[in-house]
């Protein structure tokens, strides 16, 4: 709202381009896998995110429209993956801690197995960031310059991929 005359202050976009932009952002969610009422309720809070924060003049750029619609999708299925989560305990309970132990017992025997395939200075990488430690941080603490610590990370990255190929197909990441 304007201050000076208590006016709603006019957004820079015509109202026949509003309608292609929040169907962009629908189709968008759609293609990204939620059903069409998700889909809308996501384009629904993208575009009043849009509006509240004053971005909605950088719509028109398709690169940063779509960034904005993967953040505000990925922070939709975290959403509700947690929701799914919890739901899922509050039924289960015991069945879930053992889900939760298990999937963890699985990441920590992936990452030692990572570990040990890898050379001196990322293996400690790797132990750092497994125990909380930032990237920047851990390579700072096992004397990594900064501007390397990325190809470094890469290259775990890459390991990991190599790695988790090999394994068989039940104790793959889903």
């Amino acid at each position: 709202m304007d201050q000076r005359n208590g006016h709603v202050a006019r957004n820079s976009l015509a109202d026949d381009e509003l309608l292609p932009l929040i169907a962009r952002i629908t189709t968008a969610a759609v293609f990204a896998g939620l059903a069409v009422p998700d889909a809308e309720d996501l384009a629904q809070d993208v575009f009043t995110w849009l509006v509240a924060s004053g971005n909605l003049e950088k719509a028109h750029i398709a690169p940063w429209l779509a960034a904005v619609t993967q953040n505000f999708l990925l922070r939709y299925l975290r959403r509700h993956w947690r929701e799914t989560r919890r739901r899922a305990c509050d039924q289960g309970g015991s069945a879930c801690e053992t889900s939760a132990y298990s999937d963890g017992a699985d990441a920590k025997l992936f990452l030692d197995r990572l570990a040990a395939r890898s050379p001196l200075r990322e293996r400690r990488l790797i132990e750092l960031m497994a125990g909380g430690f930032r990237l920047s941080e851990a390579a700072r603490q096992i004397g990594i310059r900064h501007g390397s610590e990325q190809h470094h990370l890469a290259q775990i990255r890459a390991r990991a991929r190599r790695l988790n190929r090999s394994r068989p197909a039940a104790a793959t990441f889903s």
